[in-house]
């Protein structure tokens, strides 16, 4: 209603809806119709490629197909974050113009933190977002445990900043890796510019694998440049969380790392 009301009163050359959630689409698709203004599709996930929505209810993905094609009839262009979901996105839209626009970092809050000192008195590990079940956690949890077992006063920490599951973590922690809970931090979500300032603390930003999908972290992280600990190029435990978890298919993607 507020957008609708907007273009009644203002001249506006394009609508642009950045998704998901994927009904903005459907709100985009009704009010270039209605105003005749043309409008950009901006994926930052991808939407029916995307099968663990469907796990439970696996027709609802032949209805999100008709609706997904619908929708896009209308818009002028696509934009997606990387070459996979634009493989995936032309596959579906054969006419429609895809571009890729990377993820990006802010440069202002960058080099207001370039001149934060790493932490020197213990060896800091931290890890922001969302963590995926096809995120190997536990492995790391598990090689943590192991690694301050090894010393009788660990020097360690690590921080979990903004994470989405926090209390899943938390009773991982509690049933298996008690050892691991006066070594493990919870902070929640931070401003781009606090976030940055804190990730130029620590020594090793974790990165798990998102494999054909480039994460956003990853941008933060080099921008920043501390050392970063990637979990993991090749494991079998890992290996079995993805054929597991990750339901993307991957026959488009021209590297699977």
């Amino acid at each position: 209603k507020e957008a609708h009301n907007f273009l009644k009163k203002n001249n506006v050359n394009i609508i642009i809806a950045t998704s998901e959630p994927f009904v903005l689409f459907k709100y985009a698709d009704k009010l270039s119709r209605e105003f005749k203004t043309p409008w950009l599709a901006d994926y930052r996930d991808p939407w029916t490629h995307d099968n663990s929505r469907y796990n439970k209810l696996p027709f609802l993905k032949v209805v999100d197909i008709i609706f997904e094609k619908k929708y896009l009839s209308s818009t002028q262009t696509i934009t997606t974050p990387n070459n996979f979901f634009k493989a995936k996105l032309s596959n579906l839209f054969p006419n429609k113009k895809v571009n890729v626009i990377y993820n990006g970092f802010d440069s202002s809050s960058i080099d207001k933190a370039k001149n934060i000192p790493q932490t020197s008195d213990k060896l800091t590990l931290a890890y922001i977002g969302t963590i995926c079940d096809w995120h190997p956690i536990e492995i790391f949890l598990k090689v943590c445990e192991k690694f301050i077992k090894n010393y009788d006063n660990p020097l360690f920490v690590i921080n979990f900043i903004g994470i989405n599951n926090e209390n899943k973590v938390k009773q991982l922690l509690d049933k298996k890796y008690q050892l691991l809970l006066k070594f493990v931090n919870f902070i929640p979500k931070l401003s781009n510019e606090k976030l940055v300032q804190k990730l130029a603390e620590q020594n090793v930003l974790i990165l798990f694998n998102y494999y054909s999908n480039i994460g956003t972290k990853l941008f933060d992280y080099m921008a920043i440049k501390r050392q970063i600990l990637f979990c993991f190029t090749e494991d079998s435990e890992a290996e079995n969380l993805k054929k597991m978890y990750y339901n993307f298919d991957e026959s488009l993607s021209k590297n699977k790392q």
